[in-house]
C-alpha cells in the first residue's frame, strides 16, 4: 500500500461487510490513512458477485473501470471485478490457486507484485475495453448483420462474443432502463422486442467510443455516410444498431445479455 500510494495511485476498500468493522480493522492495523473511499454494506445494495460494490469505489475515485485492479481472496470478488470490467490479483489466503485462476495473477503473497506488473495489467485491461453492440430487428430482417460485424472489425475492434436473440419484455426494459422516465421508453421496448436482434461484444484500445463513431448519429438523417447507421439505418427508431456510449454503461449491457465465461479472452494466457 506505501507503494502504490508513493506511485501516485488511489485506493478503495469495498466490501459488503459493516462500515464499523472495516473502520475498525483499518484503524487497528494503520491503514486508514492509504485510502480515500470506503465502500460498506450501506453503500451497495448487492453484495459480491454483483459488481456494484467495485463500481461504486471507481465511481467515487473518479477513474474508469479499465483503470482499475482489484485484489481478492475470493471467488465471488474475483466474478464481481470481472463483471465491473477490471483486473484483478488473487491472493491464496482462503482458496488454493486452482480456485483463482480467473484472475489475472495469483500470488501466495502480495510481497511478489510491483508497480511494474500494476501499470502492465492496466495497460492490458485498456487494451481489452469492450462495448455492446445490438444489431436491432429491421438490420437483422434485411440480412445486415455479416456487413455490419464486418465493419466494426475492419475498423480495429475484435469480436469476442456473439449470439441471435429474440429479446422479451423484461429484458428489455431492463436494457432501456436508463430511459424508463422518458417518454419514448416504451416504443423503445415495443420495437426491440418486434423481432430477433443479433447480440454481440467488440473489444479493443477505445471501443466505446470507435463504435459510436463508427455508427454514427442516433438518428440516421443526421449521420454522414459511411458510417453504419448513414448508410443502412431507416429512421430514428429503425436506426440499425445500439452501442453502448460509456465503458461503465458497456459492462452493465453486457452483463444482461453475456455470462462471462461466454466472451473470448484472446490475452489471458
Amino acid at each position: 500500500m506505501e507503494a502504490l500510494r508513493d506511485g501516485g495511485y488511489q485506493m478503495a476498500i469495498a466490501s459488503s461487510t459493516p462500515l464499523e468493522n472495516i473502520t475498525l480493522i483499518m484503524r487497528e492495523l494503520g491503514l486508514s490513512s492509504y485510502c480515500k473511499v470506503i465502500i460498506s454494506e450501506q453503500d451497495a445494495e448487492h453484495g459480491k458477485p454483483d459488481p456494484q460494490c467495485f463500481l461504486l469505489a471507481a465511481h467515487k475515485l473518479s477513474v474508469k473501470p479499465a483503470d482499475s485492479i482489484v485484489i481478492e481472496d475470493t471467488t465471488s470478488g474475483l466474478e464481481a471485478a470481472a463483471r465491473a470490467g477490471m483486473s484483478s490479483i488473487a491472493v491464496t489466503n482462503t482458496h488454493p490457486a486452482e480456485r483463482l485462476k480467473e484472475a489475472d495473477i495469483v500470488t501466495a503473497s502480495l510481497k511478489t507484485i510491483s508497480l511494474n506488473d500494476i501499470e502492465k495489467l492496466i495497460d492490458r485491461r485498456r487494451e481489452m475495453e469492450k462495448t455492446l453492440v445490438l444489431i436491432k430487428p429491421d438490420a437483422v430482417a434485411r440480412g445486415l448483420n455479416g456487413s455490419i460485424i464486418t465493419r466494426l472489425e475492419e475498423g480495429g475492434l475484435k469480436l469476442v462474443a456473439l449470439k441471435m436473440l429474440q429479446m422479451d419484455k423484461t429484458l428489455a426494459e431492463k436494457h432501456y432502463a436508463p430511459h424508463k422516465d422518458k417518454p419514448f421508453f416504451k416504443s423503445l421496448v415495443g420495437y426491440i422486442t418486434s423481432g430477433p436482434i443479433t447480440a454481440a461484444v467488440f473489444s479493443g484500445e477505445n471501443s466505446v467510443e470507435k463504435g459510436r463513431l463508427m455508427m454514427g448519429a442516433t438518428d440516421p438523417k443526421n449521420s454522414e455516410k459511411g458510417t453504419i447507421r448513414g448508410d443502412f439505418g431507416l429512421d430514428i427508431e429503425r436506426n440499425t444498431i445500439h452501442g453502448s456510449d460509456a465503458p461503465e454503461t458497456a459492462e452493465r449491457e453486457i452483463a444482461l445479455f453475456f455470462k462471462s465465461d461466454e466472451l473470448v479472452d484472446y490475452q489471458r494466457e
